[in-house]
């Protein structure tokens, strides 16, 4: 859903004063063969998110900057 709404989350994020540098990630079909993973910034996130396969999840704030330590394939 949260892809769907990425016009909406960015809005009220602007709104509420959300920097556009703050990192963020959609997570396409997670735990799944065809993951797919999109790293960006919450400045992006309309664009990456119509590139987006659904289901998918985003992930906001410097935890996605872990992503080459935590994320094993």
């Amino acid at each position: 859903m949260g892809v769907i709404q990425a016009d909406k989350i960015y809005s009220h994020g602007i709104e509420r004063g959300a920097k556009l540098n703050i990192p963020m990630t959609i997570i396409s079909n997670a735990t799944n063969e065809n993951q797919k993973i999109q790293i960006s910034s919450f400045g992006n996130i309309i664009d990456v998110a119509k590139e987006s396969e659904r289901p998918a999840i985003m992930i906001f704030g410097d935890v996605v900057n872990l992503h080459e330590k935590l994320y094993i394939n």
